[in-house]
């Protein structure tokens, strides 16, 4: 009747296990990498008009960087009560 390792002392790990579980996880890294390269070529995303449009309204809003003074002039430390 076997029990296990004692305690305090270290069990051996076969070389040939080792081998097999980083076998496992590159092939299961390998599936992975396949399977989102699929999904990437076959879902394509298009941008729609008002994307495009949206992106061209921020893009001409951003004028010029802000100074601390203007953020802080133009922000409220109030809260909801700031009217």
């Amino acid at each position: 009747m076997e029990k296990g390792p004692r305690p305090g002392r270290k069990t051996k790990i076969n070389k040939m296990d080792a081998l097999i579980g980083l076998a496992a996880f590159v092939a299961a890294a390998l599936v992975g990498w396949a399977v989102a390269e699929l999904k990437m070529k076959a879902c394509n995303y298009h941008r729609n008009e008002e994307e495009v449009e949206s992106e061209k309204r921020s893009a001409a809003q951003i004028t010029r960087e802000l100074s601390i003074k203007d953020v802080i002039s133009s922000i409220s430390t109030k809260g909801f009560k700031a009217n």
